[in-house]
């Protein structure tokens, strides 16, 4: 499932720079520097799982959790208002959420602590 750990690096970017991309980073202090910081950390631990195929398996809860937060973020911290920065944190989050599930199954499913499946 490596697919799926890139397309979390790729949503952690996208989440790093869609503040000054689409233009609320003048906005909104709030908005700006939590979507920064959530980018970086579920880059971060996205790009541990793609790198590493064994990475640990808390990894993934790690990044359901960040997702989670990402999606309740704007609601949390009162930037709901600003719509390109809710839609922008909702969408990365329910991404990351799903990806981490998607990897927690494919984990369980084939037994392995591992995102390389056991042959035989």
């Amino acid at each position: 499932m490596r697919w799926a750990a890139w397309t979390s690096v790729f949503a952690g970017l996208w989440a790093i720079v869609a503040p000054f991309a689409i233009g609320y980073y003048t906005v909104n202090r709030v908005a700006t520097t939590e979507s920064v910081v959530i980018g970086i950390l579920i880059g971060a631990f996205a790009l541990w799982l793609a790198w590493d195929e064994h990475a640990p398996q808390y990894v993934d809860y790690v990044l359901g959790a960040l997702g989670l937060w990402s999606v309740a973020a704007p609601f949390a911290l009162a930037y709901r208002e600003l719509t390109r920065a809710l839609y922008s944190d909702v969408v990365v989050g329910v991404i990351v959420f799903v990806l981490a599930i998607l990897g927690l199954y494919y984990r369980s499913h084939y037994g392995a602590r591992t995102l390389t499946p056991k042959t035989t």
